[in-house]
């Protein structure tokens, strides 16, 4: 059971629809022709988490046949923030004094969805842009006219939320209880999305914003790279985020970064391990590297992903076992679902999901090797997997 709660809730002004119900939300613009997806969704699934919401409210918009923008966002059992997007909506997320990370899908008829952990964490959910929160409203439940929402989540210890029904009116303690910023100055936690660089100390995060001409078998959108600006780290043995990770046996360098035994420089300050000694320990996986398409989105490789035109359609990606990584093909050269790329200890195991063309292999050593469907295979780094007429690169942060 998770112990994060939502703290605060403003309404923001705006022609359209917020609503609330426990730690569940959701805007919309109110265009939908009859009931709106994401408002019913909200209501079907009162008694689940934001996990559910995401996946039905996913459902409820591939399977709408007009246009609209929306976002809803909720707590899911394990105590983290699960958004969607949809339409011309935008939602952004702050976690802990981090820069905000805004995720679109500007317009595209598929919505996008993600997930943040963290102690404190803000979120925006806005169907026209940004406005100015009003500190005198709150949002307890019930549905209302608004633009947008403005959420903190946070530690049920440190949640006051007031838990008013109506949003017009002011509470005594109203003025007592500061709005947050949308970058909050608390940086005890980092967000999960940080996975810095040891070059470079910041990270590109992928989001899909769509753009060019729809077909019949895909919608045209391209990978837009948002640059997170990410303060040095520590080690990572003392990660706070360590319970979320999948625990492996490593070595520590004498600096404390974990690190795959068969490795003679560390991965993250590149010292030698070759004089270290080999006490196995079991610790938090760190970041195996990135995945870089060939338009130039860098994903980090921290979890598994299922690859595809909508692999949001993927039943480990609807229950967060896996993220979704989006490959617009207008050809329609890659399948829904064509490839899952699997953490697996140290190792990185590419699987063919039965695609229709298959996947190629192009390895560091310049061989070839095709993937029929359904064959899975363990790939090094540099590796190029070529999905239809696109293809994925695997690097670690230290390939040598």
């Amino acid at each position: 059971m998770t112990d994060m709660k939502i703290s605060t809730c403003v309404p923001l002004p705006g022609p359209g629809v917020v609503a609330r119900n426990g730690d569940l939300v959701a805007v919309t613009d109110g265009q939908a022709d009859g009931p709106d997806p994401i408002l019913s969704t909200l209501e079907e699934v009162a008694q689940g988490d934001g996990a559910a919401l995401v996946l039905a409210a996913a459902r409820a918009v591939l399977a709408y046949p007009g246009q609209f923008s929306g976002a809803c966002a909720g707590i899911t059992a394990s105590g983290e923030v699960a958004v969607l997007v949809h339409g011309g909506a935008t939602v952004a997320v702050g976690v802990e004094g981090a820069r905000e990370v805004e995720l679109t899908a500007s317009g595209s008829i598929l919505p996008v969805n993600r997930t943040f952990a963290g102690t404190s964490i803000t979120v925006r959910l806005l169907i026209d842009g940004p406005v100015a929160p009003d500190p005198r409203l709150r949002l307890g439940g019930g549905v209302v006219h608004g633009g947008g929402l403005m959420l903190t989540v946070s530690s049920a210890a440190d949640a006051a939320d007031p838990g008013m029904t109506m949003s017009g009116a002011p509470a005594a303690d109203m003025m007592t209880s500061p709005v947050p910023s949308s970058r909050p100055a608390a940086r005890g936690r980092e967000p999960r999305l940080h996975v810095p660089d040891p070059k470079t100390d910041f990270e590109f995060v992928s989001f899909l914003s769509p753009g060019g001409e729809p077909d019949q078998h895909d919608h045209g959108s391209h990978g837009q790279l948002v640059e997170v600006d990410i303060p040095p780290t520590g080690t990572e043995s003392t990660d706070p985020h360590a319970a979320d990770q999948a625990l492996v046996d490593g070595v520590l360098c004498v600096r404390n970064h974990l690190n795959d035994p068969s490795v003679q420089y560390c991965r993250q300050c590149g010292i030698s391990m070759v004089q270290q000694t080999q006490r196995i320990q079991k610790g938090p996986r760190p970041p195996l590297g990135v995945l870089l398409l060939d338009d130039g989105a860098g994903f980090t490789l921290d979890k598994d992903y299922v690859v595809g035109r909508e692999p949001v359609l993927d039943g480990d990606v609807a229950a967060g076992r896996a993220r979704p990584l989006r490959i617009p093909d207008p050809g329609g050269t890659v399948s829904r679902l064509h490839l899952r790329i699997s953490l697996i200890g140290w190792q990185v195991e590419v699987r063919d999901l039965s695609s229709s063309n298959g996947s190629v292999l192009n390895l560091p050593n310049g061989a070839e090797r095709r993937l029929a469907p359904g064959d899975s295979v363990v790939i090094e780094p540099g590796t190029k997997i070529s999905i239809g007429h696109r293809s994925i690169q695997y690097q670690s942060y230290r390939a040598g």
